[in-house]
């Protein structure tokens, strides 16, 4: 589906979702991304973006969250089913371009079995 975007169903957009993610999901992390996974009760998957303003201008931050969003849309197969996924990009990045991002974030997801057999256990507080 050329030109088709995300939903409004497959968005995480209250602020109450995305400090239900951090407190309940688990985390992973590569080298300038952090991933965060939790399980919703919903048929699908869902997709949530923060890009800190330390990754550059306006600009910058919507291409990044453009570029995030397509991979998302095409390879939703690789991420685990009925989930809640939260991306940070944290200042300081520098992806070569959009195969560099989404071999990062694809990685990171690894054919989406690893991450979710561990979805369900919330990280432990300190």
């Amino acid at each position: 589906m050329v030109g088709q975007g995300l939903g409004r169903r497959e968005c995480v957009c209250k602020s109450f979702e995305y400090r239900q993610a951090d407190d309940e999901g688990t985390r992973y992390r590569s080298d300038r991304l952090f991933l965060i996974v939790r399980p919703n009760s919903l048929d699908l998957r869902r997709l949530g973006l923060v890009v800190s303003r330390r990754v550059g201008n306006a600009v910058e931050r919507n291409k990044v969250k453009r570029w995030i969003r397509e991979t998302f849309r095409n390879d939703k197969q690789r991420f685990p089913d009925h989930c809640d996924l939260v991306v940070i990009v944290r200042g300081g990045w520098s992806f070569q371009g959009f195969a560099d991002l989404r071999d990062e974030l694809l990685s990171m997801a690894r054919g989406g079995k690893i991450l979710a057999k561990r979805a369900g256990r919330p990280r432990r507080r300190r």
